[in-house]
């Protein structure tokens, strides 16, 4: 599989490096094609969670780091690409996206890339992004970030003379398409589904705008990624989580260890020692709050319902008939029927009040998130302001009782 195209028609003479103009250039063209290809990318999307979002968490991810650099001197432009993605990631991907600006950012303090610096730049995102996932899994972006890595150094150990940008570039590119097209062989998921991995995809695109860059290119490349194989996943079934992601300021390492056994998919992208995004799939999301109350001051608060909990959810009250009410007045799933909401516990955590109708028998093949809405139960009003701001609805657990 080939993400580049075959001929180059209107390229110029390939630049040997790339300022902090030129760098913020580059993160227009990015920031361009994942919006663009934004769509194809969601279609990919299987794993961890099948939510049809990896396009759009990466687009909005990378929307945010050119935001923050697009008023920035030239040579700080490389750290503010870094600090913006890293306040605005979205979702697995755009942490990891972040810990990949933040490796530029690292390796050249002056916006200034030349091939060392990039060699370094994408070493660093590899060990930044080990870091940052808890339990990281091979077939994701992460296996092709990998590969892209060891074909830049592999490339200066092997060269009698030093390759130039473009010359890395394009191997650490071509090494990537391998590895990519690789992932349905070692995530049993991505195969039952015939599709590669999203993150890898979106990752791919940073490295192929980095060329078309280089190359002078005018005209974006042509990608070769078939789109009339994907599958839809709304229906596959996943465990029931709310996706938490905040940016947290305070004690990281005793952080990571409190919120590790309340959720999975726990990803904690440090900016520096005081500083992290984080990004934690739990049911226990008032729980995820307190923790980091705890340890220091979360901001930017996200919540999001993963799509399958409802499908899941209904799934189970099916599988008992549409009469399977329990005496205690909660049907099938142990949730409360009358009140037409998910609940947990009352530590906060939120809760969906879509109406819930009966129980559906054909499988539901469109997502509708923009009708879902959360409802956190809580007493503490500090947290309670917490979630407000994070655009959920808050009410006391009495209020349900």
């Amino acid at each position: 599989m080939s993400l580049r195209p075959d001929t180059l028609a209107d390229a110029t003479a390939p630049a040997t490096r790339l300022d902090g103009a030129g760098l913020r250039r580059w993160a227009q063209r990015a920031a361009t094609e994942l919006q663009r290809r934004r769509s194809e990318i969601n279609g990919l999307n299987v794993y961890p969670v099948p939510d049809s979002d990896t396009g759009s968490n990466m687009s909005f991810t990378m929307d945010s780091a050119l935001a923050q650099a697009s008023e920035t001197p030239d040579n700080h432009v490389a750290t503010a690409l870094a600090m913006g993605a890293a306040r605005g990631a979205r979702g697995n991907s755009g942490v990891i996206l972040s810990q990949v600006l933040r490796g530029i950012a690292d390796s050249c303090p002056d916006s200034c890339l030349q091939t060392s610096q990039l060699r370094l730049a994408l070493h660093s995102a590899v060990e930044l992004s080990e870091k940052a996932i808890a339990a990281p899994v091979e077939g994701t972006i992460i296996s092709v970030l990998r590969a892209c890595a060891q074909a830049a150094e592999h490339a200066a150990e092997t060269e009698a003379t030093e390759t130039d940008l473009l010359t890395t570039a394009c191997d650490a590119l071509h090494a990537g398409e391998q590895a990519l097209a690789a992932t349905p062989s070692q995530l049993p998921e991505l195969r039952a589904a015939g599709v590669v991995d999203a993150g890898g995809v979106g990752l791919l695109v940073l490295l192929q705008t980095l060329v078309d860059e280089l190359e002078g290119r005018i005209e974006p490349h042509a990608s070769a990624l078939a789109t009339d194989t994907f599958v839809s996943h709304a229906d596959q079934n996943r465990s029931h989580h709310l996706e938490v992601m905040f940016f947290f300021t305070g004690d990281v390492d005793q952080l990571e260890a409190g919120i590790a056994p309340l959720g999975d998919s726990l990803i904690i992208a440090r900016v520096n020692d005081t500083e992290a995004t984080v990004h934690i799939h739990s049911h226990r999301a008032g729980a995820v709050i307190e923790e980091s109350l705890a340890h220091g001051r979360p901001s930017d608060i996200r919540l999001e319902v993963l799509p399958d909990a409802q499908a899941d959810n209904l799934s189970a009250a099916s599988a008992h008939g549409d009469g399977a009410h329990r005496e205690d007045g909660t049907g099938a799933t142990g949730n409360a029927m009358d009140t037409a909401t998910d609940d947990d516990d009352d530590d906060g955590t939120a809760a969906r009040t879509k109406p819930r109708t009966k129980p559906q028998t054909k499988p539901r093949t469109k997502r509708r998130t923009e009708h879902r809405q959360l409802v956190a139960l809580v007493d503490d009003s500090k947290i309670a302001e917490l979630f407000a701001q994070a655009g959920a609805q808050v009410a006391a657990p009495q209020e349900f009782v």
